[in-house]
């Protein structure tokens, strides 16, 4: 879809839901974020579950960081689009969704927020999960 196509989507949407995607990109997010605040109608939400890094983080071995780093960065897939590229954590994605213009930024629990009914489609509860307002 062309980047004149997807105007016409300005401020559509009540809500905006990204599962787990943003470890497949580069930290250069922002134009992706942009597009996700443009598209939401005032007021509402977008959401979105990360994997909480504290967990993964006490993984790590000193005298053998390998199995913690195809973990965290999944590089045993065959595709690099499979790979893990950036992490955020909530101090890092709060910085990045307040700098493209959202407010009202807050970690919650699933089944809370304004975004109706994600509980019936995300199960993680083990996920760090961030809410913004545009």
């Amino acid at each position: 879809m062309s980047r004149e196509n997807f105007r016409l989507l300005m401020r559509a949407f009540d809500c905006v839901y990204s599962s787990l995607c943003w470890k497949h990109y580069t930290r250069r997010t922002k134009p992706l974020l942009k597009v996700k605040h443009r598209i939401l109608k005032p007021g509402e939400s977008f959401a979105s579950p990360f994997r909480i890094w504290p967990q993964v983080l006490n993984k790590y071995v000193p005298e053998a960081p390998e199995v913690f780093l195809d973990e965290l960065f999944e590089s045993k897939q065959k595709s690099l689009k499979n790979m893990h590229h950036w992490h955020y954590n909530e101090f890092s994605l709060r910085r990045t969704l307040e700098a493209v213009g959202f407010q009202n930024i807050f970690q919650g629990k699933l089944p809370t927020g304004a975004c109706l009914d994600l509980d019936l489609i995300e199960q993680r509860e083990e996920s760090l999960f961030m809410e913004a307002v545009r």
